[in-house]
């Protein structure tokens, strides 16, 4: 494994999207061989903390610094930026950020594992829980510990840009009822080049998408998706913090 990169393992990008990066969301500072962020992340992101998770088989996202967050070029190609985030949902349940795309890719159905693109997308990533891990769950999760141990996150909350649903629909990709849910914030129709301002109730939406109430969120998470519709897409990310309501 190259330094400051964690590979993917899976047969499918939406796979190795969602089960890559619940790995790799526990690779800063709590398991797993991912270490320091190295020469394919610009040191001023490495220097807050920032890793890229890769996949096999796909060509990476280029990211580099800017005032305040990330920008990434994806040109065919898909990679996560993460770092640790945590939060108190009691007192700052409230994620805002900024963010802006220069194109944004035709509209494609989020919920299926294969064909799927979106132009950025912030993940938010939770502590698995055991007791409420369904069958499945509790079946995938031995391959995510033997990947990363036994604090490997265990579910995501995906604020998207892009699909082929309204703005404020909640998702569940198939197969992953209980594990992940997306909710999509801007659509293919949103405005690009123009920065546009997010404040999602991350305790209200992971109650809508799990049915219970959150445990502390521990990392963040960014990807940019273009490589099947083979858009080349620029998108920026700032300002990312929790607050009050």
């Amino acid at each position: 494994m190259t330094p400051g990169k964690a590979r993917g393992r899976g047969t499918g990008k939406a796979q190795a999207l969602r089960f890559a990066l619940v790995a790799a969301l526990a690779a800063c500072g709590l398991a797993g061989p991912a270490g320091p962020a190295g020469a394919e992340v610009a040191d001023a992101l490495a220097a807050r903390g920032w890793q890229e998770m890769v996949f096999d088989g796909f060509t990476p996202n280029r990211w580099t610094d800017v005032p305040g967050g990330v920008r990434v070029v994806s040109e065919r190609s898909v990679s996560v930026l993460f770092r640790p985030l945590a939060a108190d949902l009691a007192h700052t349940p409230v994620l805002r950020w900024r963010w802006r795309v220069s194109a944004a890719p035709a509209p494609t159905d989020l919920t299926r594992t294969q064909g799927e693109d979106r132009a950025v997308a912030v993940y938010v990533g939770f502590p698995y829980e055991p007791a409420r891990a369904g069958l499945w769950e509790r079946l995938k999760r031995w391959a995510v510990v033997a990947l990363m141990g036994e604090e490997a996150p265990g579910r995501l909350l995906t604020y998207v840009w892009g699909g082929a649903r309204p703005r404020g629909t909640l998702l569940h990709r198939e197969g992953e009822e209980g594990m992940s849910a997306m909710k999509i914030l801007r659509t293919p129709a949103a405005p690009v080049g123009a920065w546009l301002s997010e404040r999602v109730d991350v305790a209200a939406d992971f109650r809508a998408a799990f049915g219970w109430e959150p445990p502390a969120p521990t990392h963040i998470g960014i990807v940019s998706d273009s490589d099947d519709t083979g858009r080349t897409i620029e998108a920026s990310v700032v300002d990312i913090a929790y607050e009050a309501r």
